[in-house]
């Protein structure tokens, strides 16, 4: 005779798999860091607009296109790495995941 018991969720639901997730996180942060870039620089620029600096950058798509000509990926990947050591410390449950 059958059980009525429900059956149980996958197992994998269960499962977390951090190389996954890591992986994932490194994509995520790599692709977004051009606009923050972009972003930090149009507040630097606002900032120095107020001492009399020409306005140099029009909206963020001309500063990352600005910016990679000027610098190339080096210049939009720049703070790259403080970007991965932030992503490390946030806690898991910050994640889209959850």
């Amino acid at each position: 005779m059958p059980s009525s018991a429900p059956l149980s969720p996958p197992v994998q639901q269960y499962v977390h798999v951090p190389r996954t997730d890591t992986l994932l996180n490194r994509c995520q942060t790599t692709m977004s860091n051009p606009a923050e870039v972009a972003k930090t620089r149009l507040q630097l620029q606002g900032e120095l607009m107020r001492n009399g600096y020409q306005r140099v950058y029009s909206n963020a798509f001309d500063a990352i296109g600005k910016t990679f000509r000027a610098e190339g990926v080096r210049g939009i990947q720049r703070g790259l790495t403080a970007a991965y050591a932030y992503s490390v410390c946030l806690p898991p449950c910050c994640s889209t995941t959850c």
